[in-house]
Protein backbone atom coordinates (compact mmCIF):
# COMPACT_ATOMS: atom_id res chain seq x y z
CA UNK A 1 0.00 0.00 0.00
CA UNK A 2 1.38 3.16 -0.81
CA UNK A 3 0.14 6.81 -0.11
CA UNK A 4 0.03 9.51 -2.67
CA UNK A 5 3.81 10.48 -2.77
CA UNK A 6 4.60 6.61 -3.39
CA UNK A 7 5.88 6.28 0.00
CA UNK A 8 4.84 2.81 1.36
CA UNK A 9 2.18 2.96 4.80
CA UNK A 10 3.97 1.27 7.85
CA UNK A 11 2.15 -2.49 7.01
CA UNK A 12 2.51 -3.16 10.47
CA UNK A 13 0.17 0.04 11.54
CA UNK A 14 -2.45 -1.21 8.83
CA UNK A 15 -1.98 -4.39 10.31
CA UNK A 16 -2.75 -2.82 13.76
CA UNK A 17 -5.95 -1.12 12.40
CA UNK A 18 -7.21 -3.58 10.77
CA UNK A 19 -7.25 -6.08 13.53
CA UNK A 20 -9.07 -3.37 15.29
CA UNK A 21 -11.24 -3.15 12.54
CA UNK A 22 -11.98 -6.57 12.94
CA UNK A 23 -10.34 -7.92 9.99
CA UNK A 24 -6.87 -10.12 10.04
CA UNK A 25 -4.09 -9.59 7.93
CA UNK A 26 -0.63 -10.38 8.28
CA UNK A 27 2.41 -8.31 7.98
CA UNK A 28 6.03 -8.78 7.30
CA UNK A 29 7.61 -11.47 5.54
CA UNK A 30 6.14 -14.29 4.77
CA UNK A 31 7.82 -17.97 3.85
CA UNK A 32 9.10 -17.79 -0.04
CA UNK A 33 12.55 -16.62 0.70
CA UNK A 34 13.15 -14.33 -2.08
CA UNK A 35 10.04 -13.63 -3.33
CA UNK A 36 9.93 -10.50 -0.74
CA UNK A 37 12.96 -9.15 -2.16
CA UNK A 38 11.65 -9.73 -6.15
CA UNK A 39 8.44 -8.36 -5.37
CA UNK A 40 10.52 -5.20 -3.37
CA UNK A 41 13.08 -4.90 -5.78
CA UNK A 42 15.42 -5.62 -3.83
CA UNK A 43 18.61 -7.24 -5.52
CA UNK A 44 21.28 -9.55 -4.51
CA UNK A 45 23.67 -6.24 -4.44
CA UNK A 46 21.67 -4.32 -2.05
CA UNK A 47 21.03 -7.12 0.69
CA UNK A 48 25.12 -7.21 0.53
CA UNK A 49 25.29 -3.97 1.42
CA UNK A 50 23.13 -4.47 4.44
CA UNK A 51 24.80 -7.17 6.00
CA UNK A 52 28.53 -6.09 5.95
CA UNK A 53 28.77 -4.51 9.50
CA UNK A 54 29.59 -5.79 12.81
CA UNK A 55 25.76 -5.79 13.80
CA UNK A 56 23.46 -8.67 12.99
CA UNK A 57 19.90 -7.78 13.01
CA UNK A 58 18.23 -10.55 15.53
CA UNK A 59 14.68 -9.85 14.54
CA UNK A 60 12.50 -9.40 11.39
CA UNK A 61 11.78 -6.00 11.99
CA UNK A 62 15.49 -5.27 13.25
CA UNK A 63 16.23 -6.60 9.20
CA UNK A 64 13.74 -4.83 7.53
CA UNK A 65 15.16 -1.64 9.24
CA UNK A 66 18.74 -2.19 7.97
CA UNK A 67 17.30 -3.38 4.01
CA UNK A 68 15.54 0.32 4.34
CA UNK A 69 18.27 2.28 5.68
CA UNK A 70 20.74 1.05 3.21
CA UNK A 71 18.47 0.53 -0.01
CA UNK A 72 15.62 3.30 0.65
CA UNK A 73 13.24 -0.22 -0.43
CA UNK A 74 10.86 -1.00 2.56
CA UNK A 75 10.42 -4.96 2.19
CA UNK A 76 7.32 -5.19 4.12
CA UNK A 77 4.27 -6.88 2.64
CA UNK A 78 0.58 -7.08 4.12
CA UNK A 79 -1.63 -9.93 3.25
CA UNK A 80 -5.03 -11.02 3.66
CA UNK A 81 -6.51 -14.05 2.71
CA UNK A 82 -9.97 -15.31 1.81
CA UNK A 83 -11.27 -19.13 2.94
CA UNK A 84 -13.74 -21.50 2.69
CA UNK A 85 -16.27 -19.09 5.03
CA UNK A 86 -15.05 -15.79 3.09
CA UNK A 87 -18.05 -14.75 1.87
CA UNK A 88 -18.65 -10.78 -0.23
CA UNK A 89 -19.11 -9.23 2.96
CA UNK A 90 -15.97 -9.99 4.19
CA UNK A 91 -14.35 -8.74 0.88
CA UNK A 92 -16.86 -5.58 1.08
CA UNK A 93 -15.58 -4.55 4.56
CA UNK A 94 -11.62 -5.25 3.63
CA UNK A 95 -11.92 -2.77 0.43
CA UNK A 96 -14.06 -0.47 2.85
CA UNK A 97 -11.41 -0.42 5.14
CA UNK A 98 -8.52 0.24 2.61
CA UNK A 99 -10.70 3.68 1.17
CA UNK A 100 -9.52 4.83 4.90
CA UNK A 101 -5.69 5.72 2.88
CA UNK A 102 -7.29 6.42 0.05
CA UNK A 103 -5.86 10.14 -0.56
CA UNK A 104 -3.98 10.49 3.13
CA UNK A 105 -0.73 10.19 3.60
CA UNK A 106 1.87 8.20 5.86
CA UNK A 107 1.96 10.96 8.66
CA UNK A 108 -1.64 11.27 8.53
CA UNK A 109 -2.34 7.81 8.75
CA UNK A 110 -0.33 7.47 11.73
CA UNK A 111 -1.43 10.10 13.49
CA UNK A 112 -5.53 9.00 12.97
CA UNK A 113 -7.01 7.93 15.61
CA UNK A 114 -7.66 4.24 15.97
CA UNK A 115 -10.37 3.20 13.38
Amino acid sequence: MLAPGGRPYDVYEVERAASEAGIATRAGCFCNPGDGEIAHDISGEDMERCFHGAHVPTSLQEGQRVIADATGKVPNTLRVSLGLVSDFGDVHRFMAFLRRYVDVSCEAAEAAPRW
